[in-house]
């Protein structure tokens, strides 16, 4: 079983952005001290690795290099495709201590933590109904502006 990660293990103390992994935070740094020395062609955004450039500029492109050899749907970027491996896996190494849930994306499982800590940021104008994602807090309220007028 693999443990929970660390959602706010590195945090950027400049902005207050939080990372999962060391080296994340480290390239992000690099954003705030300038050290941005590849900068895309089309747009002129800049980015601190090679890597996250041609990511960037596969948005431009609509380049997919990266095929999934189970179904070939092709994506953008190697991270992306990871995750749409699980799907064909079922691998979901994200565990919830709390109820034992598994997920496959870490931050699908800190969303879910928010339940158990009774965390519902997201509250209905209407009937004060109470939601813990802004998703299903929007498709509520949605019915309530569809519902017919008494």
């Amino acid at each position: 079983m693999a443990a929970i990660p660390a959602p706010a293990q590195y945090r950027c103390i400049a902005c207050g952005n939080r990372y999962g992994w060391l080296s994340s935070l480290r390239n992000h740094i690099r954003t705030h001290l300038v050290e941005c020395p590849h900068t895309c062609p089309i747009c002129s955004q800049r980015f601190s690795t090679s890597l996250q450039l041609q990511n960037h500029e596969n948005t431009h492109t609509g380049a997919r290099p990266f095929e999934c050899n189970v179904c070939s749907l092709r994506f953008s970027n190697s991270g992306t495709l990871h995750h749409h491996m699980q799907m064909h896996t079922g691998e979901r190494p994200h565990v919830c201590a709390e109820c034992g849930r598994r997920f496959a994306r870490a931050s699908t499982l800190r969303r879910h933590v928010m339940v158990h800590a009774g965390v519902y940021p997201y509250t209905c104008g209407t009937c004060g109904a109470r939601f813990s994602r802004p998703d299903r807090w929007r498709h509520h309220e949605l019915g309530h502006a569809t519902a017919a007028p008494q």
